[in-house]
């Protein structure tokens, strides 16, 4: 019963599976025009798998928890606190 489905242990393409990248963008030399590095970028994205834009955006996410963690933790050692006071008012 082949029924149109792949015989077990085939894959789907011949191409090797490449592991998920580290960075979400590959770095260009500086000598290229900026209209090569958009045309390389939106290849790059459009060629993308699925697992390299969960990891780019997981790692941004996580970048981005990080840098307002530190800026916090800074912020807290130079003793500068911003609380805001809640002032309720109740007319009637």
């Amino acid at each position: 019963m082949s029924g149109g489905t792949q015989s077990e242990g085939s894959q789907p393409s011949a191409a090797p599976v490449k592991p998920a990248s580290t960075s979400c963008r590959k770095k260009n030399s500086g000598s290229t025009s900026f209209v090569t590095e958009l045309r390389d970028h939106f290849h790059e994205f459009v060629h993308a798998s699925m697992d390299d834009h969960r990891t780019c955006l997981t790692n941004t996410v996580k970048k981005m928890f990080a840098m307002s963690k530190a800026v916090a933790e800074r912020s807290n050692e130079a003793g500068a606190e911003s609380v805001l006071s809640l002032q309720t008012e109740v007319s009637g």
